[in-house]
């Protein structure tokens, strides 16, 4: 069976248990390269592309479109043109890599867990955190307004493979408590501090989203020492924040109005879909939500420009910063300045545009994503040359 590689159903997240196959890119006889697109998987949040997990011929597949399989269902062998069948049927049967090339093992076989921590108001607040992969390094995984750390569902999993990678649910946020103190940033990432402090103190890579990244520069600015590097996707404090997206994510009552809203997230718009609509008017109607998430709004969304503070923190980050946005972005108007090339030569930080991507680049590019954050971490991991173990 030398040569041949199954082709799984992945698990993008921790909810997930099946996928519809949507199309195929390549159909049986016909090569491919290792890193093309395959097949087109649709679940219960989003749709995604299963690239080839290696070069050769799609000597057999297995589903046909409009199948909705389970996690780690076998849906094609790739491999040399001169495989026997036997040796096709053997691999079929045996299914000795199941999940290797989607990361499904990781995510797989982890299970959230929830701490109290510290806040900075007194007491404790409950935080909902999934830790999965090991390594040397650790990325942290801080989402947006309104998301949780399924929101990691495509990028965690890849990271996994090489490092430890913890995902989080902000307070407010999925599952961890209602309690925001004033909804401030600085009050969030107090707590944030307080969590990795538990769980992960020594030197850590971020990776943030929105206004995630607004909450991991507060914990950077408090604490440099803590950051090895940080990696920031659509910021929403490099920028003005669109008030009809907030007044319409939190004003919505009706799934047709939330998938209005929510569409504005993504440069691809079927990617808005019911499900998605569906599972976040049932968060928001949990006790606590709504007030938590209009405290957040009102302490961090109601500004015209680019937060000042913000920009000249990020000018003089320097090389362990990486600035990523979707051209499309109808979410957050990016202030052009920093962006530019002077500027980000003068900063010394890096920045990577992904024209064909909306608010949610992380899951719209996400293989150009994973592999561009891979590449940074390593550049700033301990045991990269000239930086101290």
């Amino acid at each position: 069976m030398t040569g041949l590689h199954l082709v799984t159903m992945p698990k993008w997240g921790l909810s997930m248990e099946e996928g519809t196959l949507v199309a195929w890119h390549r159909q049986q006889g016909e090569t491919v390269a290792a890193g093309e697109d395959l097949i087109d998987v649709e679940t219960t949040k989003i749709t995604n592309t299963i690239e080839a997990s290696a070069s050769g011929v799609v000597r057999r597949v297995l589903v046909a479109p409009g199948t909705t399989a389970k996690c780690g269902t076998p849906l094609a062998v790739i491999g040399p043109a001169d495989a026997s069948d036997a040796d096709i049927d053997r691999l079929v049967a045996e299914r000795p890599d199941i999940g290797t090339q989607s990361g499904i093992t990781s995510i797989a076989a982890a299970e959230p867990s929830t701490i109290d921590v510290a806040s900075n108001h007194g007491g404790t607040t409950r935080i909902r955190y999934l830790d999965t992969g090991s390594g040397d390094e650790t990325i942290v995984l801080i989402h947006g307004f309104g998301g949780d750390l399924e929101s990691w569902m495509f990028n965690q999993p890849a990271w996994s493979r090489q490092h430890r990678v913890i995902a989080l649910d902000l307070p407010g946020h999925g599952a961890s408590g209602k309690a925001v103190g004033d909804g401030s940033a600085s009050w969030l990432a107090t707590v944030l501090g307080n969590l990795l402090d538990a769980i992960a103190p020594g030197p850590v890579h971020l990776v943030a989203h929105s206004f995630g990244a607004i909450v991991a520069r507060h914990v950077a600015q408090a604490d440099p020492g803590r950051v090895r590097s940080f990696t920031a996707l659509a910021p929403a404090d490099l920028g003005r924040v669109s008030q009809a997206y907030i007044e319409g994510f939190l004003g919505a009552r009706r799934r047709s109005e939330l998938m209005s809203a929510t569409a504005m997230l993504f440069a691809d718009k079927t990617l808005a879909t019911r499900d998605m609509a569906e599972a976040l008017l049932r968060y928001k109607r949990l006790d606590g939500v709504m007030p938590a998430l209009a405290a957040i709004d009102a302490a961090n969304f109601h500004v015209d420009r680019a937060d000042s503070s913000a920009t000249a923190w990020w000018r003089g980050i320097g090389a362990s910063a990486l600035l990523i946005r979707g051209g499309q972005d109808e979410v957050v108007t990016a202030d052009e300045a920093i962006w530019s090339d002077a500027d980000t030569a003068a900063a010394g930080f890096e920045t990577l545009d992904i024209a064909t991507a909306g608010h949610m680049p992380h899951l719209e590019a996400a293989d150009t994503i994973n592999a561009r954050v891979a590449a940074h971490v390593g550049q700033h991991s301990a045991a990269a040359p000239g930086n101290a173990a």
